[in-house]
């Protein structure tokens, strides 16, 4: 399914709202569905948001459902990459 430029554009908000939230804690370390709850995610937009940040190689587990920023999301988050890449 094709994605409009309003959908990408709220996806991204979204992301950096989550890693804004995610980094307030001392041990970078998340619940994606807290936080996703937080800042206004229903249960459908949380488990895409985790599904995209997950296979994008923006998160990695820590353990059980806590997750954390992956090198590679805080290297774009901070703008040091300009691109992304979406493993196939």
């Amino acid at each position: 399914m094709r994605r409009s430029l309003p959908d990408i554009e709220s996806f991204e908000v979204k992301v950096t709202q989550i890693f804004k939230e995610a980094k307030r804690t001392r041990s970078g370390l998340f619940d994606l569905a807290s936080l996703g709850r937080k800042i206004g995610l229903d249960k459908d937009e949380i488990e895409a948001m985790y599904y995209h940040l997950k296979r994008s190689g923006m998160i990695e587990e820590a353990k059980g459902s806590i997750l954390r920023i992956s090198k590679y999301g805080r290297m774009l988050q901070k703008g040091q990459i300009n691109h992304g890449y979406v493993q196939i």
